[in-house]
């Protein structure tokens, strides 16, 4: 299974995006919002993907983030919610406002993404609400809402390096609780924590 790529953006005008590592181009489905993230072609970038392997063909949906590419496993294990599916889904709004909706039980807010009708929504709400409850909890919240999502990813990033889960969150916390503010984006939260973690 190939669980991320780092390569060079050749293609982003559409999904599927083209990234090329080591010669080869992977064709990765993507979502208006991770397209939106994506630098500019010829720049490097690195995808967290969902290999999805069926009878007839292979396809790579990617994520900018392992918390969206963890949402993205989670909303397809909603009967009747495939990848291209979940990728509509997620074109229509971030994971947090997603998770949000799901918490809320909006089912109007949620029937207006590609591809999902009422009953499918309210199916999407029965499987999913108390899975994404602490997710939500992290959206909704004005005052913690981003360092809870650069914490989120941060930790994920490190488990994907091989830190334990306990180490990872102790010490991405203790760097958000003491300078949290001077964190724009999450690459600097994964750098610093890895020179905690090395002293």
């Amino acid at each position: 299974m190939i669980a991320y790529l780092k390569g060079i953006l050749v293609f982003k005008a559409s999904t599927p995006a083209i990234i090329e590592v080591n010669g080869i181009g992977y064709e990765v489905f993507v979502s208006t919002e991770t397209l939106s993230r994506f630098p500019a072609e010829g720049r490097e970038v690195t995808v967290f993907t969902h290999h999805h392997i069926a009878e007839a063909d292979q396809k790579l949906y990617g994520f900018t983030s392992q918390a969206d590419k963890s949402f993205f496993d989670l909303l397809i294990t909603v009967k009747g919610i495939g990848p291209k599916i979940a990728l509509g889904i997620m074109s229509g709004a971030s994971a947090e406002q997603i998770s949000e909706a799901i918490y809320n039980q909006d089912i109007p807010r949620i029937s207006s993404f590609p591809g999902i009708g009422k009953k499918s929504a309210e199916r999407i709400v029965l499987e999913l609400k108390d899975k994404i409850g602490s997710v939500a909890d992290g959206a909704v919240s004005s005052a913690g809402g981003s360092a809870t999502s650069l914490h989120r990813e941060a930790v994920s990033a490190l488990e994907s390096l091989g830190y334990r889960r306990a180490e990872a969150e102790k010490t991405v916390t203790a760097l958000l609780r003491s300078d949290g503010a001077r964190f724009s984006d999450v690459s600097d939260v994964i750098r610093t924590a890895l020179k905690s973690l090395h002293k």
